[in-house]
């Protein structure tokens, strides 16, 4: 044991090596534990922002009055699984489409009824929803994309899939963060095992004297990670438009909360070596 703990400058200069490579992996994890974090946060988003983009049209019958479209707006917002509701005058529709084909007809001869766009929280309410439709006298047809609305579902499905992934991934660098505070404790420990008898002594002193060079490792990290973020983030604020990632202070919360939880398990819960603990008797 002592040629390998013991005291002596060698064995010293030999474990405290080993604790800073320790500490350089503490950091590469609470880096990797924010990549995870931010991952499933911004796959939430982009869930939350397809399901947003899912809708169906409701065709109005001709010259409707408009209490009857009130009514049915009504309707709409008091079902379950709808986001919004927006009513578009045939007019409105007209020039649309005329914008889209890049062609002019004149108004008196439009074939367009009034319409109303339903945006659903989720796809497979649409059916429940024209079911509620189908002996309406207000409504003329019901328009759904079937093959846009199954696309937005496999995309959901993929991105709570990944979400899922990113929070496992998050708690398997938790467990490691821990596994590390108790390695490099237990370093110190060892080191002083055949010098101090004192087992639950040596323990606790272990235990302390690494405390803070943990706590500012996970610090560290962060900052790193902060700068990574924001750094791929300006990347695809140039480079992809469509989808911007969450800025880092939106983010903010989760990964203090996640700092916040690891340290606190370090600093409160007693370590355990060779069946030995800190607590107090």
């Amino acid at each position: 044991m002592n040629k390998v703990f013991g005291l002596g400058k060698e064995n010293l200069k030999y474990v405290n090596r080993l604790k800073r490579r320790i500490f350089y992996c503490v950091i590469s994890l609470v880096i990797i534990l924010n990549i995870f974090i931010s991952a499933g946060l911004n796959l939430r988003k982009l869930s939350e922002i397809h399901l947003g983009k899912a809708f169906f049209v409701v065709d109005l019958q001709y010259n409707l009055e408009n209490s009857k479209k009130e009514e049915l707006e009504k309707m709409f917002w008091k079902m379950e699984g709808v986001r919004k509701v927006q009513y578009l005058s045939k007019e409105k529709s007209f020039q649309d489409l005329q914008q889209e084909l890049n062609i002019s007809i004149p108004m008196k001869d439009n074939p367009l009824t009034d319409s109303i766009v339903v945006y659903l929280t989720k796809t497979s309410d649409v059916e429940k929803i024209r079911e509620t439709l189908e002996d309406n006298e207000s409504v003329k047809e019901v328009f759904q994309d079937k093959g846009y609305l199954e696309h937005i579902q496999k995309n959901n499905g993929m991105y709570q899939t990944l979400t899922y992934v990113s929070a496992l991934g998050a708690v398997l660098i938790f467990g490691l963060l821990i596994f590390l505070f108790k390695a490099v404790s237990a370093l110190d420990f060892f080191n002083c095992i055949n010098v101090i008898p004192e087992d639950r002594y040596n323990l606790k002193r272990a235990k302390r004297r690494n405390l803070i060079p943990f706590t500012l490792s996970t610090f560290v990290g962060e900052l790193i990670f902060l700068n990574i973020y924001v750094y791929v983030r300006k990347i695809f604020i140039a480079y992809k438009s469509d989808f911007l990632l969450l800025a880092y202070w939106d983010t903010f919360l989760w990964h203090f909360l996640a700092l916040f939880i690891i340290n606190l398990v370090i600093w409160i819960l007693p370590i355990t070596i060779l069946g030995i603990d800190g607590e107090e008797e």
